[in-house]
């Protein structure tokens, strides 16, 4: 075995030449993600509330997943069902943005009501006797955040439910 000699400058050159590969991990490349694992589902129901769960569940899932708009836009065609399966079929060569997606879905599947038919059902529609308060309560609220703009005050909104 031969001998080898370094200068106090080569060692040290060496020495953090070593540590600076062992210290720092290697950068690990940027995955893409899809929506093929997602579990959620949309078959074009007309509700508002099923809409806005559908999309805020998509949205997340985009972002954890680290899917990129062109793969959301893509994989849409993995999570509609029926009729909005139909529908997206036809619309999604014009659509060219992840927000215009789902604008689209919005506006096609939950069209904005008027205020006096939301008061409306908030009103009329009374808790039965097998549906549980919470469901009940969860339902109203989603209908008075339906509601434009100014919203109404908590004492206002249990005054619409006592109603």
């Amino acid at each position: 075995m031969a001998n080898v000699s370094f200068t106090d400058d080569q060692f040290r050159d060496l020495l953090g030449a070593l540590s600076s590969r062992h210290s720092t991990p290697p950068p690990v490349p940027c995955k893409t993600g899809s929506f093929a694992l997602c579990t959620a589902r949309y078959d074009g129901t007309r509700d508002t509330s099923l809409v806005e769960a559908f999309i805020a569940t998509i949205v997340t899932y985009k972002n954890i997943e680290n899917v990129t708009d062109s793969n959301a836009i893509e994989g849409l065609t993995l999570l509609l069902t029926g009729e909005a399966s139909v529908w997206w079929l036809g619309v999604k060569s014009d659509v060219t943005t992840w927000t215009e997606a789902i604008s689209l879905i919005r506006n096609t599947f939950s069209p904005k009501k008027p205020a006096y038919k939301i008061y409306e059902e908030i009103v009329t529609v009374k808790q039965s006797a097998p549906r549980e308060t919470e469901l009940f309560v969860a339902r109203k609220r989603a209908l008075m955040a339906e509601l434009p703009k100014p919203h109404l005050l908590t004492s206002q909104c249990l005054d619409l439910l006592y109603a």
